[in-house]
């Protein structure tokens, strides 16, 4: 019995043979030995050429590299893509230096292909024939060697790419830029630089881009010169490139974006003020929570946040006296993020307020934050019982093991509703340190108390094994 493997490869269906051989559908049945496929590659009719080297992909024979290379000078043009495909599949060595040979080939589609298989290789010896491929007269071709470049990403061909800068088909350049922006290298952020002044908008925005992705700080005073370009998109896009940067350089310059009339640039210069981690900016910030817009109070509040300067608080806590649902919602996570004894004395008081809408939105903020748990340790150690209640309810929601010992504290909590919180924390995060007071909360005065004990007991596993042993030692 012969088994056959199906192969779809590139359009075209082919059967092989696991002994070796070649069954077209619709031709002898016979097996076709790796002799024979070799024979197929002289054919006089190329899509038998076509079909012999899509055979060869099942052999692992020294012949059937040097028979693909002999493909890549075929005089037929599909013949030719079909070898430089199945060899681009290969991880061979020499692989490599017949595709750099192949980049000769008078034939553009086959140069592309030839291209694009060499940065799918991606080995970096395909570099220096690369880069001279940047000098092809054909605009394609140099596109495709600046994608190929990019998926190889070798800093030597840093040189040619800043060169290619200059290209005169504007689709290059700009394709330059975007592969230049994965390279934080200072050559390439002084080459981005001289080009904010090209008259390409297009250009221009690509630049700002590129230098926002890189993050160097040395691109911050360009940066912030681009931000009096006459154009708005130049504007935004300067902002959000500086705010991926977060440089204490920009600081001055996007305080007096904060005025601007452009809402989208007012957003983004307070969300790059948030990133910079400078005291300076939060009396600024603080002004904008007087601002019209809804979503640029929320974006300032959620900046005040990401400061964790204590100096923040005081107009946090003006908002929170305030009617604004959703100003007090982002107010309650930025006093998290704050983590200050101030902030946690604010978050107390609206959780006194016995307003459930405002419970819900500590507990979420708490849920969400990134380290809430020197926030909920200090609520825990509050005299009102229901600010205790949203702190065990929110340790026993984020599941750390770190929040077992207070818990375990909390379990001599006179107030049975505590009790009964504490324990179904303690079920959740699922820690055997909180077995034996669990097992004493099953001798609690409070039923709530002992239910609840059972089933945190039953999710340690400890109700079964009980029940195990007792039916172990019936008679």
């Amino acid at each position: 019995m012969i088994l056959k493997r199906l192969i779809w490869l590139w359009g075209v269906t082919v059967v092989v043979l696991l002994t070796g051989g070649y069954v077209g559908a619709e031709e002898e049945s016979a097996s076709i030995t790796l002799r024979s496929a070799l024979i197929q590659l002289t054919h006089a009719e190329a899509s038998i050429r076509v079909r012999a080297i899509s055979m060869l992909v099942a052999f692992d024979d020294p012949q059937v590299f040097p028979a693909l290379v002999r493909g890549l000078e075929d005089i037929d043009p599909q013949v030719r893509l079909f070898a430089v495909r199945v060899l681009g599949k290969r991880r061979d060595p020499e692989v490599v230096l017949a595709l750099v040979k192949a980049l000769e080939n008078k034939d553009l589609g086959t140069r592309l292909e030839v291209v694009s298989a060499l940065g799918t290789i991606g080995e970096s010896r395909a570099v220096p024939a690369l880069v001279k491929k940047l000098e092809d007269k054909d605009s394609q071709m140099r596109l495709a060697v600046v994608s190929a470049l990019k998926m190889i990403h070798d800093p030597d061909a840093i040189p040619a790419l800043v060169k290619a800068l200059e290209d005169k088909d504007a689709e290059v350049r700009l394709h330059v830029v975007h592969v230049l922006g994965a390279f934080n290298d200072p050559q390439v952020v002084s080459a981005l630089i001289m080009r904010l002044e090209d008259k390409d908008l297009r250009m221009r925005l690509a630049v700002v881009e590129a230098l926002g992705v890189i993050r160097n700080p040395e691109a911050v005073p360009a940066l912030v010169k681009a931000l009096e370009d006459k154009d708005a998109q130049m504007g935004v896009a300067a902002v959000k490139a500086l705010a991926e940067i977060g440089d204490p350089q920009a600081v001055a310059a996007l305080v007096k974006v904060l005025d601007s009339k452009n809402l989208h640039m007012r957003v983004t210069a307070v969300r790059a003020l948030g990133a910079c981690n400078d005291p300076r900016v939060v009396p600024s910030l603080a002004k904008v929570l007087e601002d019209k817009d809804l979503q640029t109070r929320l974006e300032a509040l959620n900046a005040l946040g990401a400061t964790g300067d204590p100096e923040a608080v005081p107009a946090l806590v003006k908002v929170l006296e305030g009617k604004d649902h959703w100003g007090r919602r982002a107010t309650i996570g930025a006093l998290i993020k704050i983590r200050h004894p101030q902030a946690v004395s604010a978050l107390v008081k609206v959780l006194e307020e016995k307003d459930h809408q405002a419970h819900d939105a500590v507990m979420f903020a708490l849920k969400t934050s990134n380290d809430p748990m020197p926030v909920m340790l200090k609520l825990l150690e509050s005299k009102d019982p229901d600010v205790r209640v949203v702190a065990v309810y929110a340790l026993g929601a984020i599941r750390d093991p770190q929040a077992v010992p207070a818990l375990l504290k909390a379990m001599e909590d006179k107030d049975s509703q505590i009790r009964v919180a504490v324990v179904k924390a303690l079920g959740a995060i699922v820690d055997p340190r909180a077995e034996p007071f669990l097992q004493q909360g099953l001798q609690d005065s409070d039923p709530r108390v002992q239910a609840a004990a059972r089933q945190a007991l039953e999710a340690l596993g400890v109700m079964e094994n009980n029940r195990l042993l007792r039916e172990r030692k019936k008679p």
